[in-house]
């Protein structure tokens, strides 16, 4: 008697599965409306480097520039840190580095200006001023002083430039490049 009801229960646990399964197997599909996924991206760099000369965090930019020394006689480099949206540019460092030297001697200053191409004398130099002998190499990094307040601030429509002072370079310049690295907020 007890066989018949093992084999009673077991036949009705097959039974029930198998309504489940038929069941199951010809109920629609419920489908879930295609939405699209927001771009989110988590700012991560692939690699070592960063491409160009920004990078932004948080709504501050750091900006790298570097070109070579122009042919001019008294601006040898001019650099426009002013990124459209932002009042004001802070210089972290410029550097010089003078790989070739001309025939005459100089002194160079770093000047704020809003004109380009500036003489040295309506120009405000903000950064030490360096002579440079005849056919000299020369290699020097400014940064700013702390606890100088405005000394590198740049306006929004200033350039920074690199004059040289006294006779100039008539129409010659030095071998080498200027580089700056400064943050727009």
């Amino acid at each position: 008697m007890n066989k018949n009801y093992l084999i009673g229960g077991l036949g009705g646990v097959v039974i029930i599965l198998l309504v489940i399964y038929i069941v199951g197997f010809f109920t629609p599909v419920a489908v879930i409306p295609n939405t699209p996924v927001p771009d989110v991206s988590v700012g991560a760099i692939p690699g070592n480097s960063v491409p160009g000369n920004l990078f932004s965090v948080g709504g501050l930019q750091s900006v790298s520039v570097r070109t070579g020394f122009l042919k001019a006689t008294t601006t040898i480099g001019v650099i426009t840190p002013k990124q459209r949206g932002f009042a004001t540019s802070t210089v972290d460092e410029i550097l010089l580095n003078i790989t070739t030297g001309t025939s005459t001697a100089s002194t160079i200053g770093i000047a704020t200006s809003t004109s380009p191409y500036a003489s040295s004398t309506a120009a405000a130099y903000f950064a030490a001023v360096k002579t440079i002998a005849a056919n000299a190499k020369a290699n020097f990094t400014w940064r700013p002083a702390i606890g100088w307040p405005g000394a590198a601030e740049i306006g929004p429509n200033d350039y920074i430039l690199i004059q040289t002072e006294g006779p100039g370079l008539g129409g010659y310049t030095y071998g080498g490049y200027y580089s700056a690295k400064f943050t727009n907020y």
